[in-house]
């Protein structure tokens, strides 16, 4: 059965994901913010849970190495995200804006940078980014959040042309 990593799990889509693809019997690494919501995942088949905010780059740095010593994944599922808060461009908080960036679009370039070489060198693999419908609009007081989806949604459509 496939490996599959998938990030923000423990909440919203990334948790709906894992109760679904653990019921399919997938093998299934979560990473997840809140330690209370992530255990409280009832899972068959989790090769393993970690708790920790995708901003700490030496956790994420960690976690990464466990599942390629592991032999890494066969699909990855770049969920996470955030919106920092609602607020005009003119407004925008550069540090809740770099927060947003990293998690949003950063962190997810570091877990395809960790794990597409066992992809690639095992000739198959799958990254689903998860983008937001906000890249199809421009709204107000979302600017930020736009942006840091957006940016993702252009390393995704490079990434495809990339590896073909």
């Amino acid at each position: 059965m496939k490996k599959i990593l998938i990030t923000g799990a423990s909440d919203g889509i990334g948790k709906a994901l894992a109760l679904m693809l653990d019921e399919k019997g997938y093998k299934t690494y979560l990473f997840g913010r809140n330690p209370e919501k992530l255990n409280s995942l009832k899972l068959n088949n989790c090769l393993k849970k970690y708790a920790f905010d995708l901003k700490d780059r030496d956790k994420l740095n960690e976690a990464l190495n466990d599942i390629r010593l592991s032999g890494g994944v066969d699909i990855l599922i770049n969920n996470a995200g955030f919106n920092y808060k609602k607020e005009e461009v003119k407004d925008i908080n550069i540090s809740g804006l770099e927060d947003m960036l990293w998690v949003n679009c950063l962190s997810h370039l570091v877990c395809i940078e960790a794990l597409i070489p066992q992809m690639i060198e095992k000739g198959e693999g799958l990254i689903i980014n998860v983008l937001s419908s906000c890249c199809k609009a421009n709204i107000t007081t979302m600017g930020g959040y736009t942006a840091s989806k957006k940016a993702m949604e252009a390393l995704s459509k490079i990434l495809v042309k990339e590896v073909k």
